[in-house]
């Protein structure tokens, strides 16, 4: 059965007259068990998105798009888990144009108005030669997109290609001059940005207040934010055994699960797990990326690379900290800055390295600037990237460049 054909069984089974109108929100609430639909912001380039387990199914939501779109992203997410084998975290793209995209378009496209829906809304409005203010009374009732309802007229051949161009301006403008509410060609409003329905899903705040950290306050940033750290970040003070500087400086540092499991994996260097394993009692927090959180988007769309203007695909355990820093107000800590850079300066997320780490711990007295350049060398032993040669040289004449760019640069 083609995905117009399930539409249209799906209609009947839910009891949607043939011309009626889908509260499509109202639907999926009352038809589909176990699923949960979460709106909020994401990139423009990317409508929505679906996964599911066993017991859970999930639909994400971008509340960037009109509110038109949102239905439409709604219905074609609902073809993906209910007719496909979704074994992955779906992103749905607005300009992919792969099969099963194509597939959940016309379905969801069918299911919010299917041909006999337009057919009677063509004659009992007794239109012969389509209008803007017949479209715009077509879409409304429908509650589609402006964009949805002339495709779907073009299909129909109910109107050409010079006039699918001309009817697409002003469309707001036009609407309210008819008395129309005009919501349906707008995006969320601030207020109903982040919403849900379903299991009882507890959305995190907004990231950012984008306030702009003035000069000497990188001096304070690193102890009063949360820091999260990738794994070679972590491990350049675990080869050498000076986990003390970490337990001395902070209250505590937070990991990703991801990172956790790649510090305890078999093929991890027995000194990293035996100095991880002697920090003392509570210092680590491990975080987990819950399965219906935006944390969990928000991280599959880094590592897959969709949240970045070149393709850049982070590894597992840099995602998820830049993904729990960027939804935690906190900071990345982290060396690789060829994988990273890009997602901090587009998520204006702090960052941190081992090599600023250490010189905040000589400015607070807690290592001597001596015994840092041998741990240095330890590190640089152990195979370990760094700036410099010596860590005397990178904290006379980097340290000040690096607070600046990666800690009171933003705007």
């Amino acid at each position: 059965m083609n995905s117009i054909a399930l539409a249209e069984t799906l209609r009947h089974e839910w009891g949607i007259e043939s011309f009626a109108s889908a509260n499509i929100r109202s639907l999926v609430y009352n038809n589909i068990q176990n699923l949960t639909v979460l709106w909020f912001p994401m990139k423009k380039n990317i409508s929505g998105c679906c996964s599911k387990t066993k017991d859970d199914k999930v639909i994400f939501i971008n509340t960037n798009h009109t509110i038109g779109r949102q239905n439409f992203t709604l219905a074609h997410e609902i073809y993906h888990l209910l007719y496909e084998d979704v074994d992955d975290f779906i992103v749905c793209g607005v300009n992919n144009n792969s099969q099963s995209e194509k597939n959940a378009d016309n379905f969801a496209s069918t299911l919010l108005m299917p041909d006999s829906a337009l057919y009677w809304f063509k004659s009992k409005n007794q239109i012969e030669d389509w209008s803007l203010e017949d479209i715009i009374k077509c879409e409304q009732y429908y509650q589609v997109s402006h964009h949805t309802m002339l495709i779907r007229l073009k299909n129909l051949n109910w109107i050409n290609k010079n006039q699918f161009d001309n009817f697409k301006s002003n469309i707001i403008r036009e609407a309210d001059k008819l008395g129309y509410d005009t919501n349906l060609y707008k995006t969320s409003p601030e207020n109903q940005k982040y919403s849900s329905i379903g299991e009882l899903i507890r959305l995190t705040e907004k990231a950012y207040d984008n306030k702009k950290i003035t000069g000497g306050k990188h001096r304070e940033i690193l102890l009063n934010k949360p820091v999260f750290y990738d794994t070679d970040c972590l491990e350049c003070f675990l080869f050498v055994d000076a986990g003390h500087i970490l337990e001395e400086l902070f209250s505590k540092i937070i990991i990703p699960e991801q990172v956790y499991s790649e510090i305890m994996a078999e093929n991890t260097p027995a000194i990293v797990k035996k100095n991880f394993k002697n920090l003392k009692n509570r210092f680590v927090e491990i975080k987990e990326i819950s399965f219906l959180s935006q944390e969990y988007t928000t991280y599959n769309l880094i590592k897959k690379g969709l949240w970045s203007k070149t393709g850049k695909i982070c590894g597992s355990d840099e995602s998820a900290a830049i993904t729990l820093a960027h939804l935690n107000n906190g900071l990345v800590a982290s060396n690789n800055l060829s994988d990273v850079e890009e997602y901090i300066e587009s998520l204006d997320i702090e960052l941190i390295t081992s090599s600023m780490i250490l010189s905040k711990a000589v400015e607070r007295d807690i290592i001597s600037k001596e015994n840092t350049d041998d741990l240095w060398k330890g590190m640089i032993n152990k195979g370990i990237k760094l700036p410099k040669e010596s860590f005397s040289d990178y904290f006379d004449e980097l340290y000040e460049t690096d607070c600046e760019r990666f800690l009171n640069n933003k705007s």
